[in-house]
């Protein structure tokens, strides 16, 4: 039998902090020329978040001035997180904004295709197997024919050189779009929106990491350590503060500065032998009437005031015009109106919000929108009108007086017609490791102006419309004034409470939920709380009849989560609520269990739903406290990678193993997330990258015999079945097999077992154990021999 509960659950994804429209520096603004001015465009693409090489990017975009995408071919979803606790889509949504924020820093774009990140694969074969490849590969060529860049530009050679087998995908995809592109009996169904395209030449960024150097002095190389006086950095400082966004995989660096080299190697089209763009013609000539455009740039970047920016207002919105007028089939004309109207508004001190007096909105409620426009020129600007949510604002044409906040009011009523604040690439399921996108959403990163006021302005005659996120604005005592993107959620939320739900031999269940009701939500600046009507309920379930195995999903709707870092906007988004109910009888012996939070996982809650008591161990506690009272300490992922201070408790440690205690340890790293410098254990070993990718791979229990397979629950080979994503990951290795017992061999197909996923030491009266066993996965997916495996290693020593 099945349980059902028909209801339907969801998660919700915000827009950019900061996105409405700030007036830069005099000499950002010339820098915004320099790149009007310019009409090539470079797409450099690779697999994850991360991958981009951010010190070219930020060259092509601020150097050269080159219109500059990075394409993902996913989201990262697959990845660990340092930061927090979400994984696999929650994840992803934090990935995409940590990409975004990224590139608001180095001035490229961002662009994904529809692939989910599955996890870490270890060939490209296994990776194209596991992905729709003739779906990735047509994201991409419609990307390219979208973009029509002169030059693509892949991160990853397509052999094992790459690393692992998303990066060698991501370079064979790439070379194979470069040549589909300009096929016109490939992805025909594209060209009725797009038309083919060849790029001038594919070039593979060559790279030197680690132990892998895939440089030489044949390939083509150039310098790109320039220092951008308008801006006041060097290319090396940009691109450490983009990859520092990075922020979910640590991988905050230092700045560079002087001279950078990059290399590449030609795959396709004429080798460049000076430049990247060598015999690559500046779109403003291969377009009727762009010579004439970019004369009418050159004169403006050569007369520009720093000191009065609004003197180039009006030739700028005659060069608009121009733009306007253009063949719509020339593919650069929506990004070189989207420049141009920046630059009218940024040199004429325009500035506009568009803020929602609530930052949650109930489809049922009302909104209440204020826009507010100053112009700080001299320049004169007409408001004519607005769009909000649909709904016109309709006022006389007014100019706006120097220097004076201009306040329109518009309360919104139609709510239940707008769409609820889902992030596009999640309103579908995932399918064989795809998103399901539309068409039109191929390559978009976020739906960012799905709430937008388009306000409509006059500037020297000239009528334009601009687009302005609608936004929530609140004052924190510590931070100061911050800004939200509106998010319009649904009337009422169902949620269960358990995610699992171990029915060991009960006969009657009870499946808890709340339903919140979401009128009226706000968010308070304090403590970023949202308030709502809860009623909690429950369902009781015959749990009398089942067979011992049988596991049952309960699927609720319309819930909402909350991702909130500092770095990134509010993430509010939908997402399908489940609870598996497993009916297995997990045994346990021991009952208090202290855990020592590490970068972040639910593995608490799975051990409380298992029956045992457990004490969140922090620094204080630790160093200050007894801890022979709890029969297990259990470290969380990366624990000793993300908290410094478990060095000093070291020696109390030992001893409390010593007298009689089980310490586990999960997971640790030893590359840039922080190497290990101290011991974890009485014995040494190293923690290797070793892992086991296949979540089905073949596990020999080595010592069948052995306590850790036994009590209290019987472990046996079906007991790994079912296992999502992974098996184990970063391996203890080098380890003295007189001291340690390694009691499961694993190994992915083609390769030798592995005898590091778990190895266990007796010291004095208790047990040491560090594991890569991925339990951070496996309980939270309600993996009922992932609970029997743990529980029999908190088991260890206990009578």
């Amino acid at each position: 039998m099945k349980y059902f509960l028909a209801i339907l659950f969801f998660i919700i994804n915000f827009t950019c902090i900061g996105q409405h429209l700030k007036t830069p520096s005099s000499s950002v603004i010339y820098n915004q020329l320099l790149q009007l001015q310019n009409g090539n465009t470079v797409l450099y693409i690779a697999a994850h978040p991360d991958d981009e090489n951010t010190r070219l990017l930020a060259w092509m975009a601020n150097v050269k001035n080159y219109r500059t995408i990075y394409t993902s071919l996913t989201r990262g979803d697959g990845g660990q997180n340092l930061i927090g606790s979400e994984q696999g889509e929650q994840l992803g949504i934090i990935r995409t904004q940590e990409l975004l924020a990224a590139r608001r820093i180095d001035g490229a774009e961002q662009r994904f295709t529809s692939a989910y990140d599955f996890g870490f694969s270890k060939t490209s074969e296994e990776t194209l197997q596991l992905w729709n490849k003739e779906k990735i590969l047509s994201d991409l060529v419609f990307i390219i024919r979208s973009t029509k860049p002169d030059v693509i530009i892949a991160r990853f050679p397509k052999d094992k050189r790459a690393g692992h087998g998303h990066h060698s995908a991501s370079g064979i995809l790439a070379d194979e779009a470069f040549i589909a592109a300009a096929d016109a009996t490939k992805f025909t169904e594209q060209l009725k929106t797009v038309s083919v395209h060849k790029a001038t030449r594919m070039l593979w960024n060559s790279f030197n990491f680690g132990t892998i150097n895939t440089t030489n002095d044949n390939q083509f190389k150039i310098l790109i350590g320039d220092y951008n006086a308008l801006l006041g950095k060097s290319v090396g400082e940009i691109a450490a503060e983009s990859r520092s966004m990075h922020k979910s995989q640590g991988f905050g660096v230092p700045m560079q500065r002087g001279d950078i080299t990059e290399y590449f190697e030609t795959w396709g089209g004429s080798a460049p032998k000076n430049e990247l763009l060598d015999d690559v013609a500046s779109s403003w000539d291969k377009v009727p009437g762009g010579h004439e455009i970019n004369i009418l740039i050159d004169s403006v970047i050569t007369n520009y005031n720093y000191k009065i920016p609004s003197n180039s207002t009006k030739i700028l919105t005659e060069i608009y015009s121009k733009i306007n007028a253009l063949n719509d089939s020339w593919h650069l004309k929506p990004f070189k109106l989207q420049q141009i109207k920046n630059l009218i508004l940024n040199t004429a001190g325009v500035y506009i919000e568009a803020l929602s007096t609530q930052n949650f909105i109930a489809k049922s409620d009302s909104a209440l929108i204020n826009i507010q426009i100053i112009n700080r020129g001299n320049i004169v600007v007409k408001i004519t009108g607005a769009n909000l949510l649909n709904e016109k604002l309709t006022l006389d044409a007014k100019v706006l007086p120097t220097n004076k906040l201009i306040t329109f009011t518009k309360k919104i009523v139609q709510l239940n017609n707008i769409n609820t604040s889902s992030p596009y690439w999640l309103q579908r399921p995932i399918v064989n490791n795809m998103f399901q996108v539309a068409t039109e959403d191929i390559g978009k990163p976020e739906d960012r102006l799905a709430y937008a006021a388009k306000v409509n302005l006059t500037i020297n005659n000239v009528d334009f419309t601009v687009n302005v996120p609608i936004e929530f604005k609140l004052t924190d005592p510590v931070k100061g004034e911050l800004l939200q993107p509106l998010q319009i959620i649904n009337n009422r939320k169902i949620e269960l409470e358990q995610h699992v739900l171990l029915t060991q031999e009960r006969k009657k269940i009870l499946l808890n939920y709340d339903i919140i009701d979401n009128l009226n939500f706000k968010l308070n600046a304090g403590d970023n709380l949202i308030k709502g009507r809860r009623t909690t309920k429950n369902i009781p379930i015959d749990n009398s009849n089942e067979n011992k195995d049988y596991t049952a999903f309960l699927t609720a709707a319309k819930t909402e989560e909350i991702i909130n870092y500092d770095h990134i906007p509010l993430q509010y988004f939908e997402k399908i609520s489940q609870t598996k109910i497993v009916k297995e009888l997990i045994k346990i012996k021991g009952k208090n269990i202290a855990y020592i939070n590490g970068a972040g996982d639910k593995v608490v809650e799975c051990l409380k739903e298992m029956g045992y008591s457990v004490t969140i161990l922090d620094k204080e506690k630790l160093i200050h406290e007894p801890i022979s009272k709890y029969d297990a300490i259990i470290t969380g992922v990366r624990a000793y990678n993300t908290n410094a201070w478990l060095v000093n408790a070291y020696d109390k440690l030992m001893q409390y193993i010593f007298d009689g205690g089980n310490l586990i340890v999960q997971y640790n790293t030893n590359n840039n997330l922080g190497a290990l410098k101290n011991k974890l254990g009485p014995y040494a070993f190293d923690i290797s990258r070793n892992r086991i990718t296949e979540e089905h791979a073949k596990v020999t229990i080595a010592i069948p015999t052995h306590l850790v397979f036994n009590k209290p629950n019987k472990i046996v080979a079906t007991d790994f079945n079912n296992w999502v994503q992974e098996r184990s990951i970063y391996h203890a290795e080098k380890f003295d097999t007189t001291k340690f017992i390694a009691p499961i061999l694993m190994n992915d197909t083609g390769e030798k077992p592995d005898n590091g996923s778990l190895i266990i030491a007796p010291y004095g009266k208790g047990y040491f154990v560090y594991t890569g066993i991925v339990f951070f996965r496996q309980l939270p997916a309600g993996v009922a021999g992932s609970y029997k495996l743990l529980a029999n290693i908190i088991a260890l020593g206990k009578k």
